[in-house]
Order: structure tokens, then C-alpha cells, then sequence
């Protein structure tokens, strides 16, 4: 009698679960014709903002809007001289000992050049440096 208990609660075990496939595969099928461009839209991330704007649509904005874009207009910076960038240091006999920036560091005597700038005259406590066709007298600090 428990053998044929055991296949029958067997038989229901593995009915239920085929038919809780089945259901689970129509509800599936069914949310998936409905809104699947509303279930994916969750995890959907708008684009970002557009970063040129072009005269057209400048145009079409409000007339507190269109000058925005001519008050941000980006002025690039002139690169600096070499011989701006450039510290004196120390001067050790005939020896002048810059610093360039946090990692840099340059030893240099008369006559010699480091980029563009050379070196033309060393004195106890200033050098002059020639950067193209100028001079520039640097003192110690």
C-alpha cells in the first residue's frame, strides 16, 4: 500500500510542476506581448545632454537663452616661455641649479640649453638666460 501511496504523490509531485511550467511559461508570453518596451524601459539611461549646439537650434530657444552661448566662449591661454616656468634655485660655482615644476630639475652651466633657453652668464647670486633672441636676468631668492 505505501508503494503505491509513494508513486501516486510522485505522479501529483511532478504533475504540478509541469503545470506550474506551463502557467508560468502563458504569463510569461502574455507580459511579454503587452508592455516589454515598458519592462525594459527601466533599465534604460536617457543620453546625455548634446554638448554642441548648433545656430538652428539656438534659434529656436527663447531670446534669454540663445546668449548663453556667446558669454561661455572658451579663450585658450598663450603656452608660457619656457624661462617663465623655470626657478633659480641655487648658483654653485660655475653651475646654475633651476627648478622646472614639482618633478623636474635642471643643472646648467654657461653655454648650455635646456629647451630653448641657454644660458649665457653666471654670477654669484643671478644668471641671464637668452630665450629667443631675449634676456632674461633671474636672482636668487
Amino acid at each position: 500500500m505505501s508503494t503505491i501511496l509513494r508513486r501516486l504523490f510522485a505522479c501529483l509531485l511532478s504533475a504540478s510542476a509541469i503545470l506550474g511550467v506551463v502557467v508560468c511559461n502563458d504569463a510569461e508570453a502574455k507580459s511579454s506581448k503587452r508592455g516589454s518596451k515598458y519592462r525594459n524601459s527601466a533599465f534604460l539611461v536617457p543620453p546625455p545632454p548634446p554638448t554642441a549646439v548648433s545656430p538652428l537650434v539656438l534659434a529656436s530657444y527663447p531670446s534669454g537663452m540663445g546668449g548663453m552661448q556667446q558669454q561661455l566662449r572658451f579663450i585658450p591661454s598663450k603656452p608660457r616661455k619656457t624661462s617663465e616656468t623655470m626657478r633659480l634655485t641655487c648658483v654653485m660655482d660655475d653651475t646654475a641649479f633651476f627648478k622646472i615644476n614639482a618633478d623636474e630639475a635642471v643643472a646648467m652651466k654657461e653655454g648650455m640649453s635646456y629647451q630653448n633657453v641657454k644660458l649665457a652668464q653666471i654670477s654669484p647670486d643671478s644668471v641671464i638666460l637668452v630665450e629667443k633672441g631675449k634676456q632674461i636676468t633671474m636672482h636668487l631668492r
